[in-house]
C-alpha cells in the first residue's frame, strides 16, 4: 500500500479498499435509501448550503462490516504506524464514524474536523467529484464555543 504525503500531516492512499468492499458499501446504502432510512440534512445559512444524506454511529458500524473493520483495525494500524504512536478510535461512534451521501442535486459544503486524527474515505461514481483539503487553513479563536465568540468565529469562517 502506497501512502502519499500530500502536505504536512495530510496523506492520501489511492484504492484504499477493493471493488468488492466498495460494492458492499453501495448495496447497503442503496437498501437504506430504498427504505427511506437515511437522515436528510437540508441546511442553508450565510456561510454554507448543505443537502445530503447521512448515516452514522453504531448503526453504520453494525451494518457495514468493512466500515467496522476500517474503523477499528485498518485505519488505526496505518495511523499508529505513520505517527509511531498509540491512537485509539473514538468511543463516541456518532462522532467517529459517518457516511455522507451527496445526491446529484445536493451539496456538502466545507466543514471542519476537530479531532486530532481524521480519516476520510472518499468514493465517487463520476469524474467530476472532488475533495479539497485545506489543512491548518482556519483562524481559530480561543474559547470559540463561548456564545459571543461563536459568532466572531463564524465571521472568520465566512471570510
Amino acid at each position: 500500500m502506497k501512502i502519499n504525503n500530500i502536505c504536512k500531516d495530510c496523506y492520501c492512499i489511492d484504492n484504499f479498499i477493493d471493488a468488492d468492499d466498495q460494492r458492499s458499501i453501495l448495496i447497503y446504502l442503496n437498501n437504506l435509501a430504498k427504505n427511506k432510512l437515511l437522515s436528510f440534512v437540508n441546511s442553508d445559512n450565510l456561510i454554507r448550503k448543505q443537502r445530503f444524506y447521512k448515516i452514522f454511529g453504531k448503526n453504520l458500524l453494525d451494518n457495514i462490516k468493512i466500515i467496522k473493520h476500517l474503523y477499528f483495525n485498518k485505519i488505526n494500524l496505518i495511523v499508529n504506524d505513520q505517527y509511531n504512536n498509540k491512537f485509539l478510535p473514538l468511543n463516541d461512534f456518532n462522532v467517529g464514524a459517518s457516511i455522507n451521501i451527496t445526491p446529484k442535486s445536493g451539496s456538502l459544503s466545507y466543514h471542519y474536523y476537530s479531532n486530532e486524527i481524521n480519516a476520510i474515505l472518499y468514493l465517487t461514481d463520476n469524474e467530476d467529484g472532488a475533495l479539497e483539503l485545506f489543512p491548518n487553513h482556519r483562524i481559530l479563536l480561543l474559547n470559540r464555543y463561548n456564545l459571543f465568540k461563536k459568532f466572531i468565529q463564524r465571521f472568520f469562517d465566512l471570510i
